[in-house]
């Protein structure tokens, strides 16, 4: 699972640069929700019973659009190390 602060703390920072990169609205979009999305995973990956988790697990298939929305349904499936 995903445990590591740099990427955790550097998170914010892609953000603002995917929000002034000259991408598509739709494409800007997908790379904000999936940044948004692995950062919540990072915040709530070692309380997977909580009703967050499992709002997360919906928001994960249901948010559009996202990219890589595989590879975040996969590592919420991971066992946490």
């Amino acid at each position: 699972m995903l445990d590591n602060e740099l990427m955790y703390n550097r998170i914010p920072a892609l953000e603002k640069k995917v929000r002034r990169s000259k991408l598509t609205n739709r494409e800007n979009s997908a790379y904000v929700n999936f940044l948004r999305v692995l950062l919540r995973i990072l915040k709530y990956q070692h309380d997977r019973h909580s009703k967050k988790w499992q709002k997360l697990q919906t928001d994960v298939a249901e948010i559009v659009p996202v990219v890589e929305r595989e590879w975040l349904s996969s590592i919420m499936l991971e066992p946490v190390v």
